[in-house]
């Protein structure tokens, strides 16, 4: 991102110790953005959590310890920056939770630009089933949120991320690695389609 005003962006990433998250705060802090990242304090035996924040310190991440539940502190954080990138997860209280993002958004009145949890297929352009329906279907709960309230945002699909899939077989709901069984569906020379 260009310099707002003269000036490096700041950065609030929330979600930033997590498999894409953590990619996108190195992204950041090295095009030289003041870079913060909201997270939840590591518990006590998280050794590999512990050692990336030490990381993001080392490079000049502000980190600010809370999470999107925790309103005031989310407000807080908001109110420091200006722009958000959420790469919160799939789950989807995390996923609802970004509802609270947008009314910190509202109050602070700061932000020049919202990237929300996307980084996936277009969640507006899919007809999927579940698990992935519900995930989905709260993916564009929250942009059409964004759109009514006005917030300058923007939406990045990048297709499937494969670190999540290929050690699940395309099981989401199945911890890796997979042990015995595996679902195939159809005969396996199905071929895919556009959708649009």
């Amino acid at each position: 991102m260009a310099p707002l005003d003269g000036k490096w962006t700041k950065i609030l990433i929330i979600g930033g110790t997590g498999n894409f998250g953590k990619h996108v705060v190195d992204a950041s802090i090295h095009a030289n953005h003041p870079t913060f990242v909201l997270t939840r304090p590591p518990a006590a035996d998280d050794t590999d959590k512990k050692d990336l924040l030490q990381y993001f310190v080392s490079l000049g991440v502000e980190l600010i310890f809370g999470s999107i539940h925790d309103y005031e502190i989310l407000l807080e954080a908001v109110k420091k920056v200006d722009v958000i990138i959420s790469a919160l997860g799939h789950e989807p209280a995390q996923l609802e939770g970004q509802a609270k993002i947008l009314k910190a958004i509202m109050e602070a009145g700061n932000i020049k630009r919202f990237i929300p949890s996307e980084f996936g297929t277009d969640a507006e352009r899919v007809d999927p089933v579940e698990p992935a329906k519900t995930a989905f279907m709260m993916k564009a709960q929250i942009r059409q949120m964004t759109r009514k309230y006005g917030i300058p945002h923007t939406i990045i699909c990048s297709n499937f991320f494969q670190t999540f899939f290929l050690p699940r077989l395309g099981q989401a709901e199945v911890s890796p690695p997979i042990q015995g069984k595996v679902s195939i569906i159809g005969d396996g020379d199905t071929q895919g389609k556009p959708i649009y």
